[in-house]
Parts: C-alpha cells; structure tokens; sequence
C-alpha cells in the first residue's frame, strides 16, 4: 500500500485526525520542537566523514530527550540513503550504549538514541546489517520499549515509540501516545511537538487527552 494511503488509513483506525494528509516518513517529517539549541545543524547536504562525531558530540550536549530526538532526526536526515554513514553512526551509538549500561549512567537514554537512529535511518532509506531491534518489522523498536521500561517517566520517549509504531501498528502507537500526551504539560515543548506532528491530527493536548483518556497504558 501506498504509504500517504497507509498514513490516513491509521490514522483514521487510531481515531484522532481521519483523513489527514501525512505523506513521507513519520520520523523524518516533523521537527521537534526541543526548546534548546541543538548542535547539529538543521539543513545540510551532505553527510561528511565526520558525522559519526557530529551527532554523538551534539547527543551528548543536548539537554533533553526531546533535543536529543532532534538531533537524530536531523542527523538522518544528512545520512540520507548512504547505508555506510548510518552504520557508523549506528556502531558508535551502540558502543555509547554499552559504555552507559556498563557504567549505569543515562543507560536508558542512550539505548533509546540506538533504538531511534535506527527506526529514523531506516525511514530515511538506509540499510543497517542485521535490521537491530527490529520486532514486527519496526526497526529499532525493540530497544526503545527496554529504555521506556528502564525510564517509565520520561513522557518524551513515550511519544517517540508512538511515530514509531503508528504507521505500523496503530494499536501498539495509542498507548505510547496517551503516556505521552498524559505527561504534556500545555505550552510545554513535548505538547507543541505532539500538536504540530499531523500523524496526530495537529490537535490540542486537551483534545488529545480527553480521546485518549480511554487508552490502556504502554506496557500493561
């Protein structure tokens, strides 16, 4: 199926925005909207050798996971299609994830950093050996669950399992939606994320929370 056709068919089975025009991929496509200056810049056409170096050294800096989503979003982006570049990045993302569970320091967010590269550089049409974390076809996703399970309260990871999974497996995406929507605070940076994101319906927080209300959290 076409994968515009596919946008709108969930998003019409989730029940928040039927219909709504969604055409490319989900994590590629909108920003998000961290409230912090990220390093890595936002535009750039080619990738350079240095990337692998660029994105860890802007992950690290980033304050926040909703920066540090930024960060791999714009980092995919200048990887593009180039399979080698996104596997360096990947090899480098995954030793930083090791390092952090070996040492228990922010294990939880650096094996989300892996999880989402690789979910993200699959969208942008990389190939990583071995599809990493990959379980019912969504790359990555794997990893990302662990690191929620590891890190229940961070509603920002929440809301990157729910892009995704949702052109995937709409049924999976709304609980991560409702722990996500349930801890945006309106105005903050993670509510203007959700409400710009059209897979959504580009919707208010309180409309999203009062559709949502009767959704089973992730991981019950």
């Amino acid at each position: 199926m076409h994968r515009a056709k596919r946008m709108a068919l969930m998003a019409a089975m989730i029940g928040l925005a039927a219909g709504a025009a969604v055409a490319g991929p989900p994590l590629l496509c909108f920003p998000y909207q961290c409230d912090e200056t990220v390093q890595l810049a936002d535009s750039e056409k080619k990738p350079g050798k240095d990337l692998p170096q660029r994105v860890v050294a802007s992950l690290d800096a980033a304050k926040t996971t909703l920066g540090r989503m930024e960060t791999i979003r714009r980092g995919a982006m200048a990887a593009g299609r180039d399979s080698e570049q996104a596997r360096r990045v990947h090899e480098r993302l995954m030793a930083r994830a090791l390092d952090a569970i070996a040492s228990q320091k922010d294990a939880a967010g650096a094996l989300y950093d892996a999880g989402l590269w690789a979910a993200t550089t699959a969208q942008a049409g990389a190939t990583l050996e071995g599809a990493p974390g990959k379980v019912d076809g969504v790359i990555g996703i794997a990893w990302v669950e662990r690191a929620i399970e590891m890190d229940p309260t961070d509603a920002a990871k929440a809301f990157g399992a729910a892009v995704m999974l949702a052109d995937r497996d709409s049924s999976r995406a709304r609980p991560f939606l409702a722990r996500a929507v349930a801890g945006a605070e309106p105005g903050s940076a993670l509510a203007r994320s959700i409400e710009s994101n059209l897979l959504f319906g580009g919707k208010k927080i309180e409309a999203l929370r009062k559709e949502l209300a009767d959704a089973p959290r992730a991981g019950k």
